[in-house]
């Protein structure tokens, strides 16, 4: 039986005996979802990742084409690239994203900088695969 589901047995004078097993129910369930959300941010990342190598529109710079406004900022030396991690906080929780300042900077704008979003976009467009993961 999957997921350590209870069984019925016939008992005695027609009645039924339920032996729960709703703590390892539970556990299982539970286990599964935690692979799955580990899944899905590995998706995220390095949909990410890729974003920032695909090919830019804008001002021609010293190694790559950088980024016009509203498309992923590109990678001049890797640093953002690189720094794209994901970690679980809890059982249920996972969070995709970057430790440098500038990653926010570029995904929401500021007064001198328009928005260049990279994570917003990379999980939208990671949607599909992430919903599959939880339909098996």
């Amino acid at each position: 039986m999957p997921l350590g589901s209870s069984r019925l047995k016939s008992g005695a004078k027609g009645t039924a005996v339920i032996d729960w097993r709703g703590d390892q129910v539970l556990a299982d369930v539970g286990g599964m979802v935690s692979e799955r959300l580990d899944s899905a941010a590995i998706i995220v990342v390095a949909k990410a990742k890729k974003s920032m190598r695909d090919p830019k529109s804008g001002v021609a710079g010293p190694k790559r084409t950088r980024s016009a406004a509203g498309e992923a900022p590109a990678s001049q030396l890797d640093t953002l690239r690189n720094s794209i991690g994901r970690d679980a906080p809890n059982a249920t929780t996972r969070r995709v994203g970057t430790n440098l300042d500038y990653g926010l900077f570029l995904e929401v704008g500021t007064k001198t900088i328009r928005p260049r979003p990279w994570l917003e976009v990379a999980l939208w467009a990671s949607a599909d695969k992430i919903k599959r993961l939880f339909k098996k």
